[in-house]
């Protein structure tokens, strides 16, 4: 029995999608008819997923071939006419955030990088809408294995990234040890004694957990909401495993914020997801509004100059900070462009060698800007100014938005992940990464498989119980 119904459950495009969902689907079922379409869709699922966490690098590669093989599946669909993309508050307000950061090419010291980093950033976007829009607007079973997949996927990076947590970095010494190309670029992080790596940088394994605490999440409610039984059991034991990994041994202090700040969130919306978004959303509105004032304030108490309150990247982030934000004075309202700050800095540092003027220092660190700000709502005032900062607040706000929309049972997972990036972006040294990027975006795409596959489930169990009844 086919049951035919209207759902605009997690739907991006903010339109009314027609979704036909078939009762013998209305579980997360095994490969049983091992057609080659859903091998593929399994398969390269796990793929992709494990892909990303090896080499995080390549994120931004690998995060838009789902959304090239979902529209390449599309023209072969029967369905295809039942896809209706539209647009939304959030697919206006990033739409909108990212042409003014193209814009800001036209008074930026690095115009190609204003306009290339933006423009992925709405490709992304964009490409995140149509996906969303296929997924939910085409009867297909293909959901199921691509689920199945992503889990997978995270469970196999994620045991491979508390490996080499636990064994600093093994698998990655002894690859670079044997296979030299591979460490081209990196040769800087890279601590080599009698031609031999005895120890790897923390960038590789750091850019490693933000790829997995994107993923954390959206695994957490496919398991729960998706499976059932011993699966279910083994996949949340694993999870915990992972995260208490992360949480007690990793040394990457902005995935364990992430972390901690998705797991208050997912308790609170538990209680009340209405009150939880209203906080989130207050929060969101003080950090991209705020900041520039919040890390003065900070500086202002010299708790940089205090090497027992802060550990020694903490304290001098809080200089960095400081410096930014006295950069942002010099231009408030436009800022000086779209990943800018970076040839900002070398075009300022290049301009007090050229004088003899040495740094002048703040404690124990030279006050002159980064090369990244180190926390993105800090960065969107500095190269974007108030502009920037109150169209960068308009996404939070809109993105919570279309989580209220959700099913109650969706709330919690969804507010969890937007905790999380909130979170983890206060402390990443810069929004226009494109691996970054790429992970936020793989995050959100799990999201989208595990809700909408979610929504089939129940709308399946639904067209069920009315039939029997």
């Amino acid at each position: 029995m086919r049951v035919r119904c209207h759902s605009e459950y997690f739907s991006p495009t903010g339109v009314s999608l027609l979704v036909i969902s078939d009762p013998a689907h209305s579980r997360l079922p095994a490969l049983a008819q091992r057609d080659w379409l859903a091998l593929i869709a399994f398969y390269g699922s796990v793929a992709l997923i494990a892909g990303a966490i090896f080499a995080p690098r390549a994120a931004a590669t690998l995060f838009p071939m789902p959304i090239g093989l979902a529209l390449g599946a599309l023209l072969i669909r029967p369905d295809r006419d039942n896809v209706r993309v539209g647009v939304n508050a959030l697919m206006v307000a990033l739409i909108v955030f990212s042409a003014f950061g193209m814009l800001s090419a036209l008074w930026s010291v690095a115009p190609l990088a204003s306009l290339s980093k933006p423009l992925y950033l709405l490709g992304a976007a964009l490409g995140i809408g149509v996906f969303a829009a296929i997924a939910a607007g085409t009867r297909t079973t293909l959901l199921q294995p691509t689920a199945r997949g992503l889990m997978v996927g995270l469970f196999a990076g994620a045991l491979f990234l508390c490996f080499e947590t636990l064994t600093d970095q093994a698998f990655t010494r002894f690859l670079f040890n044997h296979v030299s190309w591979v460490r081209i670029g990196r040769e800087k992080n890279l601590q080599i004694v009698n031609d031999v790596i005895v120890k790897v940088g923390e960038n590789e394994i750091n850019r490693r957990a933000t790829v997995v605490t994107m993923l954390l999440m959206p695994a957490f409610m496919m398991v729960l909401t998706l499976i059932e039984g011993l699966a279910r059991r083994a996949g949340l034991v694993l999870l915990a495993v992972i995260t208490a990994i992360l949480m007690g041994f990793s040394g990457h202090q902005s995935s364990q914020a992430a972390i901690a700040a998705g797991a208050v969130a997912f308790g609170m919306a538990l209680i009340s997801p209405v009150w939880t978004r209203w906080l989130i959303g207050l929060t969101w509105c003080v950090c991209c509004l705020l900041i520039v004032p919040i890390v003065t304030s900070l500086h202002a108490t010299d708790i940089h100059k205090n090497p027992k309150g802060l550990f020694f990247s903490a304290r001098h982030r809080v200089v960095i900070w400081n410096t930014t934000a006295e950069q942002v004075k010099l231009a408030p309202w436009l800022g000086i462009g779209a990943d800018a700050t970076a040839a900002k800095t070398e075009a300022r540092d290049k301009n007090l060698q050229d004088a003899g003027i040495a740094a002048p220092k703040d404690g124990q660190f030279d006050t002159t800007t980064a090369r990244h700000a180190h926390n993105v709502y800090l960065q969107v005032w500095y190269e974007l100014g108030a502009a920037g900062a109150v169209l960068f607040t308009a996404i939070g706000l809109a993105a919570l938005a279309l989580i209220g929309q959700q099913r109650d049972k969706l709330q919690p997972f969804l507010l969890a992940q937007f905790a999380a990036v909130a979170a983890m972006i206060a402390f990443s040294f810069s929004l226009w990464q494109l691996w970054f990027l790429g992970a936020i975006g793989f995050g959100v795409l799990n999201l989208l498989i595990g809700a909408i596959a979610f929504e089939r489930a129940q709308t399946a169990s639904s067209g069920s119980d009315a039939a029997r009844g």
